[in-house]
């Protein structure tokens, strides 16, 4: 099954929206999309992404928790290994020309209290070896390295 806007010439290709609908005295409804599963093969891949432009700026991606009393999470989980290796997860800035992109984590402000942690561990590994935890800055060959 294919969901598609159309293309243009010149202008703004079609807007995509999915969404539910607002709740006046409950919980909204929930969106899923997901793959099918497969007992004979890999399972589906699913994929987000945003076209390319040849001048300005790129389309942004932006995923965001709900705001309530208590803020919702966002969680971004690999895949975990039934037999060999877990998959990974790779956070990476894009590449440029003059300047790549920065990857920055942080947690969020606290108007009173304390901040949120932020938080880097490695996994358990009952049976072999813990993962390492690397930070490596970036060389070059016409300059200073990072710091």
């Amino acid at each position: 099954m294919t969901l598609a806007t159309g293309s243009t010439v010149a202008g703004v290709s079609g807007a995509f929206t999915m969404n539910t609908g607002t709740a006046a005295g409950g919980n909204s409804g929930s969106v899923a999309v997901t793959t099918g599963g497969s007992t004979g093969g890999a399972g589906g891949a699913f994929s987000v992404a945003v076209g390319i432009g040849n001048t300005g700026t790129g389309g942004g991606i932006t995923l965001s928790a709900g705001k309530a009393p208590v803020g919702g999470a966002v969680k971004i989980t690999a895949g975990e290994g039934s037999t060999t290796s877990g998959g990974n997860l790779v956070l990476a800035s894009g590449d440029g020309v003059s300047l790549s992109g920065a990857v920055s984590i942080s947690s969020g402000d606290a108007s009173t209290g304390r901040s949120g942690e932020v938080i880097i561990a490695t996994g358990l590994s009952p049976g072999g070896k813990a993962g390492d935890i690397s930070l490596t800055v970036g060389g070059t060959t016409s300059g200073v390295g990072g710091d």
